[in-house]
C-alpha cells in the first residue's frame, strides 16, 4: 500500500509542473468508511479515476472546514500502474450551501420565498378590487342622492346594487383574511428553515476543503483513489437499555452508541465502526521531574520553574484519573472472535476497543442525537431486595450481572425496564469482560419499610449521656414470602474521650462491619410484619461538643 502524508502547503514528489496542477480533473468521491471517535471521526472517501498516460492532476472538492488539515492521507489502491506523486490541500470560500440536507433546505427557502411573493402579489391585488369596488360604491351613493332631488329612483335596482357592493366587499374580505394567514403561515416556516439553515452553517461564511492529488502513470489507465482524514465536529457516547425480568430471572442490554454529527457532509450508508480510541490524546507517557529543593533566597529562575513542574505533574495526574475508567480498567482479551452480533470487535490496541457495525448506517449533518445498535447480550439474573430506611423508605431491587460478553461496557446512561415498565435512569461505570456488577431494579411497591426515632434523652453531667431508639419495621404486602436485607448503622468514635455502647435490646445483626454497618437479612411471610430496634449511648465530657449522634 503506497501511502502519501498530506500536510497544508504544497507537497510534490516527482515534477509535476504548474501548468499541470492548473490543469487539475475533478474527482467525484463518496463516503465509504466512517471511524467514530468520542471527539472526532476518520473519514475515507473513494474516487473512481480514469488516469491518463504521464502526469495529471486530481482534485477532491467540498470536504469540510473541519477536516484538519495535517491528518490528510492519500492512496491509490492495489494493481494499478499509476503512482502518488504529490497532494495538496487548500481551503476555500464557498457561496452556496454544501451538503445533502442543505441542499434541501435552501431549495425549500426559495420556494418559500416564490411562495410569499405570490401571498403579497395576491394581497395587492385583493386591495386593488376593494379600491374599485369602493370607488363603485361612492359613485352609486352620489347618483342616487342625484335621483332623490329629480325624481323617484328605482329601489329594485338600488337594493341589488348594494347588494353586489355588499358581497363584493365580504368577499373581499375573506379572500384579504386568508391570505393574511397563508402569509403568516409562510414566514413561520421561512422562519423555521433560516433557523435550522443557520444551525448547520453556524451562520459564518462557508468555507471547504480540497484535496489535489499529482498521479504519474505509464499508460491510460483506470484507478481507485482513497482519501481518508480526520474532522472534528462530531462523536458518540455509550448508552444503554436494560430490560429485566425477575419472574425469568434473565436481563438483557441494549448497547448503543449515541452519535452526534455536525461536520457538514452526510455520510449516507457507511461503514461505520466506533472506536473507544483517543486520539487527541498524547501516546507518550508523561515524564516524572525533579522535586526540587532549594533554598529560598528570591523569587526567581528556581521558584518559577519548579511551580512550572508542579503544576504539569498535577495536570497530567488529574488527566490519568479522568481516563482510568476508559484506559486503564479495559480487560484485555487475546481471543476475541467475531460476535454474531450486530457488531464485529476487535483490538487495535490494548486500550481500546473498535466496534464495527455490520449493516451500512446513514448519519445526516445535522446535529442530532442518532442512535445505532452495538449488541444485545442477555445476562442470568437473581433480584435482591434492599432497605436503607434511614434514607429511604423504598425497598429496592437489586441484581447481580456477570458479563460474560467479549466486550467491556463503557460508562455512560442506562434506561432501566423491570418486567417491559420503564421504571427509571442510571449510570453505569466501567465493565470489562469478565467483571460481576450490580444494577438497581427500582423500588418493590409491595414492602413497606418506616424507622421511627422512639428515643431521644440527653443527659447533662460531667460525661454527658445520648441515648437513642429507633424502631424498624418491615411489612409484606406481596402474595408470596420475601426475603430482604435491611441497612442502617451505629455511631462509631474517632475520639477516645468519646464512647459508643449498644443498647442491650439492640435487634442482632447479620453483619457488622468496623463503620458501624449493620445488615440484617430478614425473611418476612405474606401479610406479615418483622420489627427491629436499633438502640445505643454515647458518652462524652460536657465540654466538648459531638456532631453524628443521630
Amino acid at each position: 500500500m503506497r501511502w502519501t502524508a498530506g500536510l497544508l502547503g504544497f507537497l510534490l514528489i516527482g515534477l509535476a509542473s504548474a501548468q499541470e496542477a492548473e490543469r487539475a480533473i475533478p474527482g467525484d468521491s463518496r463516503i465509504r468508511r466512517v471511524t467514530l471517535y468520542p471527539d472526532r471521526a476518520l473519514v475515507t472517501r473513494e474516487a473512481k479515476l480514469q488516469v491518463p498516460a504521464g502526469t495529471a492532476a486530481f482534485t477532491v472538492r467540498d470536504l469540510p472546514a473541519g477536516v484538519l488539515g495535517d491528518s490528510v492521507r492519500a492512496r491509490l489502491a492495489d494493481g494499478t500502474p499509476a503512482k502518488l506523486r504529490g497532494i495538496e490541500v487548500k481551503t476555500y470560500a464557498v457561496s452556496k450551501v454544501v451538503g445533502d440536507r442543505a441542499k434541501v433546505l435552501t431549495a425549500d427557502r426559495e420556494k418559500l420565498m416564490d411562495q410569499l411573493r405570490a401571498i403579497q402579489d395576491r394581497l395587492a391585488a385583493i386591495a386593488t378590487r376593494r379600491e374599485f369596488i369602493q370607488s363603485i360604491k361612492a359613485a352609486v351613493a352620489h347618483e342616487a342622492s342625484a335621483a332623490i332631488l329629480k325624481e323617484k329612483p328605482k329601489i329594485d335596482e338600488l337594493k341589488g346594487t348594494a347588494a353586489f357592493i355588499e358581497e363584493s366587499l365580504l368577499e373581499i374580505a375573506d379572500k384579504s383574511r386568508q391570505a393574511e394567514r397563508d402569509k403568516r403561515d409562510g414566514e413561520e416556516k421561512l422562519r423555521l428553515l433560516n433557523d435550522e439553515l443557520t444551525h448547520l452553517t453556524g451562520g459564518a461564511p462557508l468555507t471547504k476543503l480540497s484535496v489535489a492529488v499529482t498521479i504519474e502513470s505509464p499508460q491510460a489507465t483506470a484507478a481507485t483513489l482513497e482519501i481518508s482524514y480526520m474532522v472534528v465536529g462530531t462523536g458518540w457516547v455509550p448508552f444503554y437499555d436494560i430490560h429485566a425480568s425477575v419472574e425469568r430471572g434473565e436481563a438483557t442490554i441494549l448497547y448503543y452508541g449515541q452519535i452526534l454529527q455536525a461536520t457538514g457532509e452526510d455520510w449516507s450508508g457507511v461503514e461505520m465502526s466506533l472506536s473507544t480510541a483517543h486520539p487527541a490524546r498524547s501516546a507518550k507517557m508523561p515524564e516524572l521531574r525533579p522535586l526540587a529543593v532549594g533554598p529560598a533566597t528570591s523569587k526567581g529562575e528556581f521558584q518559577m520553574a519548579q511551580m512550572t513542574a508542579n503544576t504539569l505533574q498535577r495536570n497530567w495526574a488529574q488527566l490519568d484519573g479522568i481516563v482510568k475508567q476508559q484506559n486503564d480498567a479495559v480487560y484485555v482479551r487475546r481471543d476475541l472472535k467475531c460476535l454474531e452480533l450486530p457488531i464485529d470487535v476487535f483490538e487495535p490496541q490494548t486500550s481500546s476497543y473498535v466496534f464495527r457495525i455490520k449493516t451500512p448506517e446513514t448519519i445526516p449533518s445535522d446535529s442530532s442525537p442518532h442512535k445505532v445498535t452495538i449488541a444485545s447480550s442477555t445476562f442470568k439474573c437473581a433480584a435482591e431486595r434492599v432497605a436503607t430506611p434511614k434514607l429511604s423508605a423504598h425497598v429496592y431491587l437489586k441484581t447481580q450481572l456477570h458479563n460474560t460478553s467479549d466486550f467491556p461496557y463503557m460508562p455512560g446512561d442506562m434506561n432501566i425496564f423491570l418486567e417491559n415498565d420503564f421504571i427509571g435512569s442510571a449510570a453505569i461505570e466501567m465493565v470489562s469482560p469478565g467483571e460481576r456488577f450490580e444494577i438497581f431494579l427500582g423500588a418493590d411497591e409491595g414492602l413497606k419499610v418506616t424507622r421511627r426515632l422512639e428515643t431521644r434523652k440527653i443527659e447533662a453531667g460531667t460525661l454527658q449521656k445520648a441515648h437513642y431508639v429507633y424502631s424498624i419495621k418491615v411489612e409484606n404486602f406481596k402474595g408470596k414470602p420475601a426475603k430482604l436485607s435491611i441497612i442502617d448503622q451505629l455511631p462509631i468514635s474517632r475520639d477516645s474521650d468519646i464512647e459508643v455502647m449498644p443498647d442491650p435490646d439492640l435487634t442482632p445483626p447479620t453483619s457488622k462491619t468496623s463503620e458501624g454497618r449493620l445488615t440484617w437479612e430478614l425473611e418476612i411471610e405474606p401479610g406479615k410484619s418483622k420489627e427491629i430496634r436499633l438502640g445505643y449511648r454515647v458518652y462524652y465530657p460536657a465540654n466538648k461538643p459531638v456532631h453524628g449522634l443521630e
